[in-house]
């Protein structure tokens, strides 16, 4: 309100009407006969109502006027311009005077501005102008700001007109308006910002453009990308205006809700200036854009190279060696490999390497680079890594993911080889305990319980120090992953059981046999590989029978796999075999073929049959064996045995067999 009754004073002094303008008109209306000889009389009576306060009366009897003459462009151009300044006249100190009445006020104003269009020409523009002005802020203050809007672009039309003073009225009461119509109406009030960038200087003009840039932002069907563009468009065009950061971030912001990573690159050297401003933004503008490029790098149809000719590249290399921000890292040793730059590659990848302890990051970079060219940079990446696994400041989740994707491809030989003679306190760090790192984000075995990251890593250092040959050496790897860091896979606790049967404690062993059954519960496919390890303690300790009914369970359990159910049946007979029952030990040999042909065991048991033979002395049957063996499975590491043991067996002098053993 208090702007309104501001402008409208304002308004009050630009008309001046001079006393005897009014007489003048009326003494002039003489002479005319088209024209109710009382008119000018009942406007002059109007003006003395409104004089002495008496407004109803006054509004009632010019109401009356207006209806006797009907509409201002009903009559003729010649008692137009007798009675049109006295009408013009009295609707303006009427209007005036029912200020604290907007509805009337407006009403009575909507009047004026009819007539003064249609018999004002004769009136000086600067009285014309300050009638609109009038007309505007009583408009404005009904609420009705598209009239107010109106009357005052019928006055920027004739600009030439407007004196200094008027021009800055208008504009700063349209830009007024326009803020105020944003949130109900911003399609309008950036009509109005539009009007005012047309006619005003040029600061007023860039607010004007920033404001309908905002009208944009305001209108709730607005997309992303029409809004990003809208605030472009302002910085460009007003790049020095000290609101020009904050469009360019609204801009980056909405380009990148948009996914649209090349237009909010483009808006970045504006949202970097540097500009002292407590309203400026605080944040690094840089921060949405990166996070956004990380999403598009991990997706597998854009190419990282398009960040060549970037900002935001250029923003960050001129960073250099202050860069710690694991996104941005990955993303230029994505670019250095992309670009075929070794050197900035390296040295990229060992900060990447150092600023993060996230896997995820890891992986998703090892994957694109893998795609790469013919996948050197990943395997370059993985050996950096590799390299630091006992390198305390490089942390193990970063360790962890480049050990996962070796075990994937099972490279166990580069793992094995990069641990060389370390142990486990150098690879985790003596301090290291289970609490202190969280469970991964994901796993090889999801059936399984979630590993903690450490303890992930040292069952997958130990496996390949196994696959190296270096059993006995994993032993104590077992004993930290699964005691100290609680890796509870079966998987695990069946190959630390297995580890501890070769070459560990026979307590210890039958312990951790134990607990790998009890692992297992009741789920018969995992019993199979417990029942095996169970059956070869037995057997080291000549628990024999004990050790047949296990294996039994195993040849019998249609879950265990053929090769594992042939291995069983073997050990059944190597039970017998070292029982010197030769007789049960080779009918149990026999079977072993007849349960996967292809097996390996069946080469082991045609050895192990000829040998029972032997002790039999059927020494043409143990012959057949052998024989069988070396045509059959001539690449086995059983047939330089066999083939041995058949050179030195006796000629035979019957068909039957010698019943002497030898």
């Amino acid at each position: 309100m208090t702007t309104v009754i501001l402008v409208t004073l304002g308004c009050v002094l630009a008309i001046d009407w001079k006393p005897s303008s009014a007489q003048e008109a009326v003494d002039s209306t003489h002479d005319s006969a088209s024209v109710p000889a009382n008119t000018l009389n009942e406007l002059a009576e109007v003006r003395r109502l409104i004089q002495s306060g008496e407004l109803s009366q006054a509004n009632d009897r010019l109401s009356k006027v207006d209806q006797a003459l009907g509409p201002a462009q009903s009559i003729s151009e010649a008692d137009r311009r007798q009675i049109g300044p006295a009408m013009i006249l009295t609707h303006v100190m009427l209007g005036q005077a029912l200020t604290q009445d907007s509805q009337n006020a407006a009403e009575t104003f909507r009047r004026c501005l009819n007539w003064l269009h249609h018999a004002g020409a004769d009136l000086p523009a600067s009285r014309r102008n300050g009638i609109r002005m009038a007309s505007a802020s009583a408009l404005a203050a009904d609420g009705d700001f598209s009239g107010a809007t109106q009357c005052l672009e019928e006055a920027l039309a004739h600009a030439d007109e407007l004196d200094e003073t008027h021009r800055q009225w208008i504009h700063t009461f349209l830009m007024r308006s326009a803020k105020r119509q944003m949130q109900s109406d911003p399609a309008a009030a950036a009509t109005t910002f539009a009007l005012v960038a047309k006619t005003a200087s040029a600061d007023v003009a860039a607010t004007a453009d920033l404001g309908s840039a905002w009208c944009v932002l305001s209108n709730p069907d607005a997309s992303p990308a029409e809004i990003g563009n809208a605030m472009a468009d302002f910085v460009r065009n007003h790049p020095d205006h000290s609101d020009a950061v904050v469009a360019a971030h609204q801009a980056i912001q909405h380009f990148i809700l948009a996914d649209d990573w090349r237009s909010a690159d483009s808006m970045l050297p504006f949202a970097m200036t540097s500009v002292v401003d407590a309203g400026a933004p605080t944040t690094d503008p840089t921060s949405g854009l990166t996070s956004m490029l990380v999403s598009k790098a991990k997706s597998g149809d854009w190419n990282p190279t398009e960040l060549a000719d970037s900002h935001w590249l250029k923003h960050f290399r001129r960073q250099a060696e202050p860069v710690s921000d694991s996104q941005v890292l990955a993303l230029l040793v994505l670019v250095d490999a992309g670009g075929d730059q070794p050197d900035a590659f390296d040295d990229d990848a060992q900060r990447l390497i150092r600023n993060t302890d996230d896997a995820d990051t890891i992986r998703w970079v090892q994957k694109r680079l893998s795609n790469i060219g013919d996948g050197t940079f990943a395997t370059i990446l993985s050996s950096k890594i590799l390299t630091g696994l006992t390198n305390n400041d490089i942390s193990i989740p970063v360790k962890l993911a480049a050990c996962r994707r070796l075990a994937a491809a099972s490279d166990w030989s580069s793992i094995a080889a990069a641990l060389g003679d370390a142990t486990a306190d150098d690879v985790i760090g003596k301090t290291s305990s289970p609490a202190d790192v969280a469970a991964p984000k994901d796993h090889d075995l999801p059936e399984e319980p979630a590993l903690k990251e450490p303890a992930e890593l040292l069952s997958i250092l130990a496996e390949s120090l196994v696959q190296d040959g270096r059993g006995q050496q994993s032993h104590a790897w077992w004993i930290r992953a699964v005691d100290d860091f609680g890796d509870t896979r079966i998987t695990s606790l069946l190959r630390l059981a297995e580890i501890a049967c070769q070459h560990g404690q026979r307590d210890e062993a039958a312990a951790r046999v134990l607990a790998a059954r009890q692992a297992a519960g009741t789920d018969t496919a995992k019993r199979v590989f417990v029942d095996l390890l169970d059956a070869d303690l037995s057997i080291r300790a000549l628990q024999f029978g004990h050790a047949r009914d296990l294996l039994e369970s195993v040849v019998r359990n249609p879950h265990a796999i053929t090769t594992l159910r042939g291995r069983a049946q073997w050990l059944i007979g190597e039970t017998y075999f070292l029982q010197q029952d030769y007789t049960a030990a080779i009918d149990a040999y026999r079977l072993v073929e007849g349960i996967d042909p292809e097996s390996p065991w069946v080469a082991a048991s045609l050895v192990q049959a000829g040998k029972s033979f032997e002790h039999l002395g059927r020494t043409q049957s143990a012959s057949m064996c052998y024989g069988n063996l070396v045509r059959r499975f001539g690449d086995s590491p059983h047939s330089e045995l066999a083939r041995r043991r058949l050179a030195n067996l006796p000629a035979a002098s019957s068909q039957a067999d010698s019943t002497l053993k030898r």
